[in-house]
C-alpha cells in the first residue's frame, strides 16, 4: 500500500461517490506556525518583566513539551484524525487562538510569588499550576502540526 506525502493531494471519496480534496491547508498551518512563535516570544519576554528572567525560559521547554504531548496523542488517535482532518485542524486552531490569550490571563490570576517558594509549599502548587495553564496552548497548536507529518 502506498503512503502519500504530508503535502501530496491525495482524494478520497465522499459517503455519496463524490471526490473530496483532502491536501492539508498550508497557507493557514504557516500563519499559526508564526503566531505561535510570536506568542512564545511575547512571552518569554513577558514573564522575564513580570517574573523574575529565571522562568522566562521555561516557555521554551513548554513548546518543547506540547509537541511531545501531541506527538504522542497522534500516535495513538491518527487513524481517528486523518479522516477528519481539516475539522480538526479548524478546531484547534481556534482552539490555540483562544487558550494562548485566556491561559495567560488566568496565570496572572495565580498568587504565585517566587519569594515564597521556600518556605510556603503551596507555592510550588501554583508554580505547577502555572507551567501546566502555559503548555495548554502548546498543546493544542502543536496537535495539528504533528498530524500533518
Amino acid at each position: 500500500m502506498r503512503r502519500s506525502k504530508p503535502c501530496e493531494l491525495s482524494v478520497s471519496r465522499h459517503p455519496g461517490g463524490q471526490a473530496i480534496d483532502t491536501r492539508p491547508p498550508l497557507l493557514a498551518i504557516l500563519l499559526i506556525s508564526l503566531a505561535a512563535l510570536a506568542y512564545e516570544v511575547l512571552l518569554i519576554r513577558l514573564f522575564s518583566i513580570i517574573q523574575w528572567h529565571h522562568f522566562a525560559y521555561m516557555i521554551i521547554s513548554l513548546a518543547l513539551l506540547g509537541y511531545g504531548a501531541s506527538g504522542t496523542y497522534l500516535t495513538f488517535v491518527r487513524s481517528r484524525w486523518v479522516p477528519g482532518f481539516l475539522r480538526y485542524f479548524v478546531i484547534n486552531a481556534s482552539l490555540f487562538g483562544l487558550s494562548a490569550i485566556l491561559c495567560f490571563l488566568m496565570v496572572q490570576r495565580l498568587p504565585f510569588n517566587t519569594l515564597e517558594m521556600f518556605w510556603d509549599p503551596v507555592q510550588w502548587f501554583f508554580l505547577l499550576l502555572s507551567y501546566l495553564l502555559k503548555a495548554f496552548p502548546c498543546r493544542t497548536m502543536c496537535g495539528w502540526k504533528s498530524s500533518i507529518i
